[in-house]
């Protein structure tokens, strides 16, 4: 590796030296021919566009311990290295099977690697995968990590562009690295085969027609490989069950042909079943074929594919119903055709292929309510985006059945499955045998959901299966993780962007979204049952793991007000709630007929108002925001002011503080901007929310606006006073009310909220010996109505 030796750099070692490390890691000892080196002392490294994207949230620098170069981050939250277009690195070529980076900190406890592929065609063109690998650090000495490539799961290899780090403490960080490279390991081959076998089938034998599975006898099968294949096969042995490995795989035929071709109509079958494993397959496809019963080419033939992206690295259960085959014959089955992506270097490993008749397929058309319990009717389930769904037996209640459904890694942000039967899609698939009966008193759909994780948005769509341009679409968000629950989507409520409900149309087809909005880094699995038409609205859920009422109204008035989402005020324009680098899902949901932004799996957010939206702060004196969250333990605000030359130009300066949350309540927040030290005012861009614990948590926000203390009015109702003794207080004060106080808000003299109370009775001693001197207002709620009293503190 080649340095330029500068003043800056050996003042920066200087500096470090007193936090840093005092040694270099080890020499790494791989041998040089099986490695692919960014960054090392050892080895020749390949280009590296940067060490620091325009995007990355960190300070970055090349320091000297002893006689070895080191790269540092300072400020870390997150950092991008970039290697692009001729740069990319394809693991799968060289045959990569770790990679290897050595770590120093003395205060990071949590340290991230992301590795993004492109797909070939750059960024964000719809092939991107992603993954990302954790580490707990031990702190004050040299960690030396070797991630198995197996790690980075659900993701391609072949177009490497992005090599992401991250670290908890978010923004403040240090971390020293070296020797990053990726190498050939010795277990290399060991990493791409599945180690237990697949899931055993149940179906019971007189209702399979079976080409291969150990669980039943299988029909004669002229050739698992025809000549004219592009493709290598053996057979091989997991966990004692019998298993066909596809390899160099590009397209393969197998074929049963004259005698031993397959009458499916006669036998009654409804379904293909296998079950599939691959360690890079990112598009998997089935072709059926029928010969017409006059052999090959005989001018009758028909045929049917369809493509699937399925999860790697462990084994998929796929069931396909025979409709999905659209316009195949069925009584001359003579071909069973698969193929893969990557073209000619794809390895499928494939168990248990057969056909059956379900126990809930027939000839009854699909209509609302959608059980998946009637023997007579087919559940069709159409993905697309990379879902993958199927009926199955409900994980909870094994005389349940349930559909699930399978968000892949790095499918689409709209990717989702339709509730019909595949005919060659709109205006051919049927939908539901009679409209969604939609009235303006009933507007509702509700669908029973399992989801892994709480927060998450759940998307909902009608349309008419013979105009693809008559839709309507809604949204709300999971409250439970690992639990079923009942959502309820109004479909009065429009998704924004999206078109509003229109009475005298007819929308007889639905699909279902799940985490829409993101594209994710790994697969996730969702289970959902009873669609049924009804339901109340409750705005997303309901229960303990979201509010049940609004945010309090905002009580200040004026015109000194610069607001962002509220429904009191007339709100600015902002870019987006919700950057492409969060790390976040988002919805705007009703709670209580009142808007109000939810964010789930929060790690962080960012919220922009750039350009000509960037805000002025300077006569602004305090941010107010109302916060409500069931499991958060800490939330936290950033503000960015870019010094008015844009991003990352020399001139941004930011500011975060930290709240202690209190769960299961609305909480007002009115900071003063002062509290935002050291940072510019004049140019705000970013408004980034982040909490504790990362990636898990959902919060709800509301009345997001700045205001000057100094000339806004407080709203103060005058329906009642209280009593309060003593006044002037030193201590405490006794408050009662002639009912039941349900909430006690203690604000001071500018308005700003001091404390939120839940007395639960007609009388409250409320603590007031931590406060500054002052005058104080108590603003009580009851049934009755609000009630006041000011209060001096001595």
């Amino acid at each position: 590796m080649q340095h330029i030796y500068t003043l800056i750099l050996i003042l920066a070692s200087g500096l470090l030296a007193a936090q840093g490390p005092t040694t270099a890691p080890p020499t790494p000892t791989v041998e040089a021919a099986k490695v692919i080196s960014l960054y090392s002392d050892a080895y020749t490294d390949v280009t590296v566009d940067t060490w620091r994207t325009d995007w990355s949230m960190a300070d970055a620098s090349e320091v000297l311990i002893g006689d070895n170069y080191v790269r540092v981050y300072e400020n870390l939250d997150f950092a991008g290295i970039e290697m692009t277009g001729e740069n990319a690195l394809d693991l799968m070529a060289a045959g990569m099977t770790h990679l290897h980076l050595d770590l120093w900190s003395a205060n990071s406890t949590t340290f991230r690697v992301k590795l993004v592929d492109f797909g070939g065609d750059g960024f964000d063109n719809g092939t991107d995968t992603e993954k990302e690998v954790v580490r707990a650090v031990t702190q004050g000495e040299w960690m030396s990590l070797d991630l198995p490539l197996t790690e980075f799961s659900g993701m391609n290899m072949s177009d490497i562009n992005q090599f992401i780090i991250s670290s908890l403490p978010a923004g403040s960080s240090v971390v020293f690295l070296d020797n990053i490279f990726f190498y050939q390991g010795e277990a290399a081959a060991e990493l791409s085969a599945p180690i237990v076998a697949a899931p055993t089938p149940t179906r019971d034998a007189s209702t399979v027609v079976s080409l291969f599975s150990d669980a039943y006898t299988d029909v004669s099968v002229d050739t698992w490989l025809t000549e004219w294949s592009s493709a290598k096969l053996k057979d091989t042995v997991i966990a004692e069950s019998a298993v066909k490995v596809y390899y160099d795989l590009d397209f393969a035929g197998i074929e049963m042909t004259g005698e031993n071709a397959l009458d499916l109509m006669a036998a009654g079958m409804t379904h293909l079943h296998f079950d599939f494993w691959s360690p890079n397959s990112t598009t998997f496809r089935v072709k059926l074929v029928d010969f017409g019963g006059d052999g090959f080419d005989g001018g009758n033939d028909t045929d049917a594919e369809i493509a699937r992206d399925l999860p790697r690295g462990q084994w998929v259960s796929v069931d396909y119903p025979l409709a999905s085959f659209a316009g195949l014959n069925k009584d001359d089955i003579s071909q069973f055709i698969i193929s893969s992506l990557p073209v000619g270097s794809s390895k499928v490993y494939l168990d248990n292929i057969f056909f059956y008749r379900s126990e809930t397929g027939g000839g009854t058309p699909l209509d609302l309510p959608v059980t998946f319990e009637d023997e007579d009717v087919t559940y069709g389930l159409v993905d697309f985006g990379g879902a993958v769904s199927q009926v199955v037996t409900d994980p909870t209640d094994e005389e349940n059945h349930v559909a699930e459904t399978t968000k892949t890694a790095g499918a689409e942000t709209w990717a989702g499955t339709t509730l019909t039967v595949d005919q060659g899609g709109s205006p051919n698939d049927p939908g539901f045998a009679n409209p969604v009966p939609f009235t303006a008193e009933a507007t509702t759909v509700s669908v029973r959901v399992w989801s892994p994780t709480a927060g998450t948005p759940v998307r909902l769509k009608v349309e008419n299966s013979a105009d693809v341009t008559v839709t309507v679409e809604t949204e709300t968000t999971t409250t439970k993780a690992m639990e079923w629950e009942t959502l309820v989507f109004d479909f009065a409520n429009e998704a924004p962007g999206t078109a509003a409900l229109n009475l005298a149309a007819a929308y007889n087809k639905m699909s279902i979204f799940f985490n829409f909005g993101t594209q994710p880094a790994e697969a996730a699995t969702y289970y959902w049952d009873d669609v049924y038409f009804g339901g109340e609205s409750n705005g997303g859920g309901g229960g303990d793991d979201e509010p049940t009422t609004a945010a309090p109204a905002p009580v200040h008035e004026g015109n000194d007000i610069i607001s962002l989402f509220s429904e009191a005020y007339t709100n600015v324009a902002v870019d987006t709630w919700r950057t492409d680098w969060s790390s976040a899902t988002y919805a705007e949901v009703s709670i209580d007929g009142n808007a109000t932004k939810v964010y789930g799996n929060l790690d962080f957010a960012g919220i922009e108002t750039t350009g000509n939206n960037a805000l002025d702060l300077t006569g602004m004196t305090h941010l107010h925001v109302d916060y409500w969250s069931a499991n958060l333990d800490t939330f936290r605000i950033k503000l960015v002011d870019f010094g008015k030359d844009g991003f990352d130009n020399g001139t941004d300066t930011e500011f975060e503080l930290a709240f202690k949350v209190t769960q299961g309540q609305w909480v007002r927040l009115d900071i003063p901007l002062t509290d935002f030290a050291g940072m510019n005012q004049s140019d705000v861009n970013q408004f980034i929310i982040s909490a504790l614990p990362t990636g898990t948590g959902a919060i709800y926000l509301d009345n997001i606006y700045f205001y000057n203390a100094a000339t806004v009015a407080n709203e103060r109702p005058e329906m009642g006073i209280l009593s309060a003794y003593p006044n002037p207080v030193t201590d405490q004060a006794i408050i009662t009310a002639p009912v039941r106080m349900e909430s006690l808000l203690l604000f001071d003299a500018t308005g700003r909220l001091i404390g939120e109370h839940r007395p639960g009775g007609e009388q409250y001693t409320l603590p007031m010996g931590d406060l500054r001197p002052g005058l104080y207002v108590a603003l009580v709620s009851t049934a009755r109505g609000q009630f006041t009293v000011k209060l001096r503190k001595q």
